[in-house]
């Protein structure tokens, strides 16, 4: 599942993922996960999105496998590979100490619960949200319990528009 965000300033939508069905993805999963957030990308016009996967970094103890996760997507899909490319940092401070001026297409969470905070910020902050799930048989909206008749009606209005884009490049979703 992926929640798409306006966010005032950014001249791009940003997604984040996985956001409502897998709990904690394995790095086969999660690779996954960002090619289906990569053909959402796509299906809206980005030809080569960005990605980040968030992860903490510890200096001391083991070293968590989220970020194992992340080195490894770097090794595999650094370059470029896949139609995508993985940047560099791994935290959200990393993101605004860089220097870049864009956030990326794609934020990958390490877990249900960090997307889904993460998806939810338009509780608290001035971001437009809406959600989809990409299945076999097309786009599926499935909106928060917590979710504004207005988040929902976004929903079904992005659902619409990702039918007709994959009706027109004559995609079966498998």
């Amino acid at each position: 599942m992926a929640s798409l965000l306006e966010i005032p300033g950014c001249d791009h939508v940003v997604v984040v993922t996985d956001v409502g069905v897998n709990i904690t993805p394995d790095y086969e999963a999660k690779v996954e996960i960002i090619k289906d957030a990569v053909l959402l990308m796509n299906l809206l016009g980005y030809e080569f999105p960005q990605v980040v996967m968030l992860s903490a970094n510890r200096d001391y103890g083991p070293t968590l496998q989220s970020y194992l996760d992340v080195q490894r997507a770097r090794e595999e899909y650094g370059d470029g590979n896949g139609g995508f490319k993985i940047r560099p940092e791994h935290s959200i401070a990393e993101i605004f100490d860089s220097g870049k001026a864009s956030l990326p297409h794609i934020f990958l969470a390490p877990e249900l619960d960090t997307g889904n905070i993460m998806a939810k910020l338009n509780y608290v902050i001035p971001v437009k949200r809406c959600a989809t799930v990409l299945c076999s048989a097309g786009p599926v909206a499935i909106p928060s319990r917590s979710d504004f008749t207005e988040s929902i009606v976004r929903d079904v209005a992005l659902g619409v528009v990702l039918a007709a884009r994959i009706k027109e490049k004559n995609m079966g979703l498998n």
